[in-house]
């Protein structure tokens, strides 16, 4: 799993957001992120590991991100949420054509959660990279594809990613991501443990 946490983070884009874990019991956390004074808390049930990095967690074997980032400067294409979210991710693959050093190709699958609330799934493949370990030997991740699920609460967007690696289904992660994203509570303030654990 570290190996699976340090390819993640070769591509994770740096966000100045602040993300801690409150635990409720052995089975239940919620993965927080903040950004200015607005807050998403992401419920995750099951087993948790510490990835050695605050923006990224390892959740049941799989490495997890949250992303809260201000909607404001992805408004050029409109104010919809389809279209502020489409250009949020044409800025992400931006970042990593310039990191990959290689052309990719997005695939953009919009949703709506049962609450009526808009989703945006997006994923795209991703180039064979080399990891290389502390002895200094270089290893083959079978990584195949970044995968996100991304929404708008107010002024904010607010995403989930993980990577897809060749033992997993692109269906189980889509599955899985849409299923975290309709636990997220949002608040303009904090909330304290015992109120979100129900104690």
């Amino acid at each position: 799993m570290k190996r699976i946490i340090a390819f993640l983070l070769m591509f994770v884009p740096f966000v100045c957001v602040a993300q801690n874990l409150i635990r409720c019991n052995d089975s239940t956390f919620y993965f927080v992120s903040q950004k200015e004074n607005y807050y998403a808390y992401l419920k995750l049930s099951g087993k948790i590991g510490d990835s050695g990095n605050p923006r990224v967690i390892e959740y049941n074997n799989k490495a997890l991100q949250a992303m809260l980032i201000n909607k404001q400067k992805y408004l050029s294409r409109g104010d919809d949420d389809t279209s502020i979210l489409s250009e949020y991710v044409l800025g992400e693959m931006n970042y990593f054509t310039n990191l990959f050093q290689t052309k990719l190709q997005v695939t953009m699958v919009p949703g709506q959660l049962l609450t009526g609330q808009k989703v945006l799934i997006w994923y795209f493949d991703l180039p064979e990279s080399q990891l290389e370990t502390n002895d200094g030997k270089q290893i083959t991740e079978p990584a195949m594809k970044q995968v996100s699920i991304s929404m708008i609460s107010e002024g904010y967007i607010y995403s989930i990613g993980t990577t897809q690696f060749k033992y997993q289904s692109l269906d189980e992660l889509t599955t899985l991501l849409t299923r975290l994203i309709t636990t997220v509570r949002f608040s303009h303030e904090p909330i304290d443990a015992n109120t979100l654990c129900g104690n």
